[in-house]
């Protein structure tokens, strides 16, 4: 989650308990006041003669977390500064109340940033770093290194000028200024503010631009802080049924049903898994990295994908180590068909008695109807009249015949086993009626049982 600035505010007073509203005042940034999750960073300061620090506290979230110790700067116009911050909750503060010396003569004043994308778990780094001077109003914020990735830093302070002293105007190179000139009818205080997006070494914020320096009653008190900004949100839907639908990146669907994606990447982890696309008018892609999918329909198209199971319609494979498995499956009633080629299935739909040759590979013609040709080279007969040509058939159910080359022929009750070879031709002949085996060779009776 990237870092948005909302927007800043100020405030100013000489007694004890002025407020800063933060109601519809934010400006600069993408909203009027904070929301919940939002990080408010508060710099105030006030000058005084005796050491006694500032204090934050908002109208629904209470005191303020002070980032810094407070700073006490010594000298004829002393500076009293603080840092503080909160992360708003359900209820975001809408007012500020600032606690100070009560004292006409020295200004006071406050300023405020808002951010949103902040870790609310643990928003502030630590280890920050203070500075301070005097002799001069001009605040000099110290380097620092949050050692944090994407970290949000945060430089300024405040410092004490005569009441005819001009205002500060900016830190160079840092983005979101905010000052705010505090009066006094002794001396004045300008507090300031500005951030910088740590990128990967010490940062050091530059002396502030404008302002009034080289006054030897004037002080000044800085300070740097960082803050950590909010993980990536997890992309992670637990389903349990039903359907569901999720657009974007780096998501995972855990124990889904259907998931429909547009675009992005996702992760299927779990069972009963089902990928599915509607099919228009035209045809549809589904590019699988693998698994098992069935894609059921017209003018499908399966690119780099495990298998494809077409139930049919017309299919087509393109692309890399694709592999198209249990090709189409034709019904016929009547008429001569011819398979050639392997792995195909010729399905007929028996009417009256159930014919079935299963083929593996080779050339096979059946001539007829209510036959079915699939797979290996088998031949399952319950009765009728066949012709095999061809080596390595398997005949079974109710007559069995296995041979590897030569034409076997069966007709009706009698089963004749014929050889032919280079010097002689070989018969056997069984009778069914009567039980009797006769084996030729030649013409010539050679045994009879």
């Amino acid at each position: 989650m990237a870092w948005q600035f909302v927007g800043s505010t100020s405030g100013a007073g000489t007694s004890t308990g002025y407020t800063v509203s933060l109601n519809g005042t934010l400006t600069g940034g993408i909203a009027s006041s904070p929301a919940e999750g939002d990080l408010v960073v508060v710099f105030s300061g006030f000058g005084n003669t005796a050491s006694s620090a500032p204090a934050i506290s908002g109208n629904n979230s209470g005191a303020y977390i002070g980032a810094t110790a407070a700073q006490h700067v010594n000298d004829t116009w002393d500076t009293e500064f603080r840092s503080f911050y909160q992360v708003m909750g359900v209820s975001p503060d809408t007012s500020l109340t600032v606690t100070r010396v009560t004292n006409a003569a020295y200004g006071g004043a406050t300023v405020v940033h808002v951010w949103r994308g902040v870790d609310t778990g643990n928003p502030f780094i630590g280890a920050a770093t203070v500075a301070s001077g005097t002799n001069t109003s001009l605040v000099n914020p110290p380097a620092y290194n949050p050692g944090v990735t994407d970290a949000l830093i945060i430089a300024g302070g405040a410092g004490t000028q005569a009441t005819t002293g001009a205002a500060f105007t900016g830190f160079t190179g840092m983005s979101n200024f905010k000052t705010q000139k505090g009066d006094g009818s002794t001396s004045d205080i300008d507090v300031a503010m500005a951030n910088y997006l740590y990128a990967g070494v010490s940062y050091d914020p530059p002396v502030v631009s404008g302002g009034t320096g080289g006054n030897a009653s004037s002080s000044w008190a800085g300070v740097t802080i960082a803050f950590r900004m909010a993980p990536p949100p997890a992309y992670t839907l637990t389903a349990q049924g039903g359907s569901y639908t999720k657009t974007g990146a780096s998501a995972t669907l855990l124990r889904s049903k259907v998931v429909v994606a547009s675009g992005g990447a996702y992760s299927l982890t779990g069972q009963d898994v089902t990928i599915t696309y509607t099919p228009l008018l035209t045809g549809y892609t589904l590019t699988a990295q693998g698994g098992s999918y069935t894609l059921t329909g017209a003018s499908a198209s399966l690119n780099r994908n495990r298998k494809l199971t077409a139930n049919g319609g017309s299919y087509s494979v393109v692309g890399q180590s694709a592999t198209l498995l249990k090709s189409k499956v034709i019904v016929a009633n009547s008429g001569v068909y011819n398979y050639t080629g392997q792995q195909a299935t010729i399905t007929y739909t028996p009417t009256a008695i159930n014919y079935q040759l299963t083929a593996q590979g080779g050339s096979y013609t059946l001539a007829g109807s209510n036959a079915i040709i699939k797979r290996d080279r088998n031949l399952v007969v319950n009765g009728g009249s066949y012709i095999l040509s061809g080596s390595n058939a398997l005949l079974t159910r109710s007559k069995y015949l296995q041979a590897n080359g030569g034409t076997y022929t069966y007709t009706g009750r009698t089963i004749t086993f014929t050889y032919s070879g280079a010097t002689s031709t070989s018969k056997i002949v069984y009778d069914i009626t009567t039980g009797k085996i006769v084996w030729v060779i030649n013409d010539s009776l050679v045994m009879s049982l």
